[in-house]
């Protein structure tokens, strides 16, 4: 980069919300871890027709230790590596969260879009825009406002899993819940409006013309990566609760099982205590792997 240029980094939508929002999953994640415990039962098969059963679920479901998600500082806050690793190859750069007062990433996209726009006209320097999910349509809708602004002062966009055409998390998955969250914040109920497909297409349709002169002018990447949703925090909880209990583990469990009951098989409370032990520390090694690859993205 040249010495009159800085990078300018627009944050996403509601990144102060993440820690807030995380609390919730957390409380999803140790249910299901627990929901798909309290299914194990051990059947194990004895000479004439006498069979047991080893109710090992709920013991193992009462000894689950608490799942908390291996948040890293600075983990929840956009582009904090971006900005680590800036500082540290010495480009020069802002964060519109930091520099103006304004700006909040919960808040309307008129709103936003109007606090980007007065920091790009305080500077005399040329400015390569990042921006981030909702952050993207703030960017656009400033930009689309000051055209006098873009090939002069903004040089280059690059706008990352920008919903343009709307989220259709969005259209769905907000409910009364994080409607408190983000009032609590001093949000408002039009920045989820904003994001919602009903009204970013029509928008983008209005658009057209003016975004095409726009890309004509600077250039612009959009970068995103694409994905099969099969539900909300409820989904991916049951999903990563199954992979954790999934047949391996089980299998492993009832090894164990199987081992302290022919140990000391009139003592089964012995043989609960011991399994649930060895089983518990099975639970936590899957599950700190598995937490800890399901995060390694996030900031």
């Amino acid at each position: 980069m040249d010495e009159g240029q800085e990078v300018l980094f627009v944050g996403g939508f509601m990144s102060e919300l993440y820690e807030e929002l995380s609390v919730n999953l957390e409380n999803e994640i140790n249910e299901a871890l627990q929901d798909a415990a309290r299914a194990l039962n051990v059947h194990i098969d004895l000479p004439f027709a006498r069979d047991i059963d080893i109710p090992i679920g709920d013991s193992i479901a009462d000894a689950l230790p608490r799942v908390e998600l291996p948040i890293k500082p600075g983990g929840f806050v956009t582009f904090y590596r971006q900005m680590r690793y800036f500082d540290a190859e010495g480009i020069a750069y802002r964060n519109l969260s930091t520099v103006s007062e304004a700006f909040d990433t919960s808040a309307s996209v008129e709103h936003n879009a109007a606090a980007l726009v007065k920091v790009l006209r305080s500077t005399d320097k040329q400015v390569i825009i990042v921006s981030h999910s909702k952050g993207s349509l703030d960017t656009l809708d400033a930009l689309l406002g000051v055209p006098g602004l873009v090939g002069t002062r903004v040089v280059g966009w690059i706008a990352i899993q920008a919903p343009f055409h709307g989220s259709p998390v969005a259209d769905s998955t907000f409910g009364p819940l994080n409607g408190f969250l983000l009032e609590a914040l001093g949000g408002n109920g039009q920045s989820v409006e904003d994001l919602k497909t009903k009204v970013r297409e029509p928008y983008m349709e209005a658009n057209k013309a003016r975004i095409e002169t726009l890309t004509g002018r600077i250039p612009v990447i959009s970068a995103y990566s694409t994905y099969e949703a099969s539900g909300g925090v409820t989904g991916f909880a049951s999903t990563f609760a199954s992979g954790i209990f999934n047949a391996g583990l089980v299998s492993e469990i009832s090894t164990i099982v199987v081992r302290n009951y022919r140990e000391t098989p009139r003592d089964i409370s012995r043989v609960i205590a011991a399994s649930t032990s060895e089983a518990i520390r099975l639970v936590r090694e899957r599950v700190a792997g598995a937490l800890n690859e399901a995060m390694a993205t996030i900031g």
